[in-house]
């Protein structure tokens, strides 16, 4: 009967985010006390502590919440699938039969949330960044300036994600970070023989620059005149010229724990409503990482090119209005701005979401309010 009501249970928790770890704690608790002596022995309240500091506990219980774990309706190959919920996942295990092993290719703050939400479902992840001390726990660090010659690649890589940036707007800055950088991967893997099942480059939709307004999907032409945009481009046919298993996820603009601009200028007094319409596109730090671990684990034969924005396009005003009155602060005044940042245009997301791809956060609503809340951490 345990195994039947497990996943209903987890279901309930999973319910209850705010409350997660105390719920969670006593239903270990309500065990026999030799479940409990086997909790203890493996110090699983502890690991329910280090999920929760790393913001993975939700993740990691929604999985198992999917699962029907009666044995009438398991057979072995699903057994073996655990980590990833229902058996409907593909790709999840390499050829031998081992988890697979994830090259994070750049492990800032969204390379180390992907590099954690890999190593949760059960991946060996190796990161590489140039100071590896600020990588946590569960990813291998590796010392690696993505410009310079680089450390050998585990001939068992199954996955790699390049998730570079640059560290200023300079043109030079650009074309090290992302030009250079991806060339300089791809030559990495020819010299060590390795040929990964998927590369996933993080680009960008400043790649399409003013659409007027409309909308923009993966068919429209990327031809933004901005030279940092067009370097960005540059990158993309890099990979996607030298491979056919190159993905492209061209993200909007990222907000989430410790990116707080535009919270910062209403609380600051700096913010002004536009006296125009001004089309901003965004995506929380969190969906970001979620979609690139979707798009390497869950797609069998993910398209070449993807975008990784909300639901909900909008206007700046309407996004400083709301923080405003969620901060409980009088509304910014209306003005010219010299911003344009995120161009006129409307991001379409739909062929992401075709894939199965869920956002937690579908509109800055619900994104904002998590961030005004302190939900998770930005990484090093």
């Amino acid at each position: 009967m345990q195994q039947d009501k497990s996943a209903s249970v987890l279901g309930t928790l999973v319910g209850d985010a705010e409350n997660l770890r105390e719920n969670l704690l006593a239903y270990f608790n309500a065990f026999s006390d030799n479940l409990r002596d086997i909790f203890t022995k493996y110090k699983i309240e502890d690991r329910v502590e280090e999920l929760e500091d790393s913001n993975l506990l939700l993740l990691v219980l929604q999985r198992f919440a999917g699962v029907d774990l009666h044995p009438a309706r398991q057979d072995h190959a699903r057994h073996l699938d655990w980590r990833t919920g229902p058996a409907t996942r593909t790709g999840r295990w390499s050829e031998d039969g081992h988890a697979m092993t994830v090259l994070i290719a750049g492990c800032g703050d969204l390379g180390t949330e992907v590099g954690l939400r890999l190593a949760a479902r059960g991946e060996r992840v190796i990161g590489w960044r140039r100071s590896p001390g600020r990588i946590p726990e569960g990813i291998e660090g590796r010392a690696a300036d993505l410009t310079q010659p680089l450390p050998p690649i585990p001939q068992d890589t199954d996955v790699v994600v390049i998730a570079t940036a640059a560290g200023d707007r300079s043109e030079a800055a650009y074309r090290s970070a992302y030009v250079d950088a991806t060339r300089n991967v791809l030559d990495a893997l020819e010299r060590d023989g390795v040929t990964p099942r998927r590369i996933l480059f993080v680009s960008s939709t400043a790649v399409y620059g003013d659409a007027d307004g409309g909308w923009v999907t993966e068919q429209t032409p990327a031809e933004s005149a901005a030279p940092t945009a067009r370097l960005i481009r540059e990158a993309e046919e890099v990979l996607l010229g030298r491979t056919d298993r190159g993905t492209v996820l061209r993200l909007s603009g990222i907000y989430g724990p410790g990116r707080t601009r535009l919270i910062d200028q209403v609380t600051g007094g700096s913010a002004v409503l536009p006296s125009e319409p001004q089309w901003t596109n965004r995506i929380h730090r969190d969906d970001a990482a979620a979609a690139i671990v979707h798009l390497v684990l869950d797609v069998h034969a993910p398209a070449p090119i993807y975008l990784g924005s909300d639901e909900l396009p909008v206007d700046l005003g309407e996004v400083l209005q709301f923080l405003a009155a969620e901060l409980d602060l009088p509304e910014p005044p209306r003005g010219v701005t010299s911003s344009s940042r995120g161009g006129a245009r409307r991001v379409d997301s739909g062929l992401l979401r075709s894939t199965g791809f869920a956002f937690s956060y579908p509109t800055y609503r619900e994104g904002y309010r998590a961030v005004l809340a302190g939900t998770g951490v930005r990484h090093p």
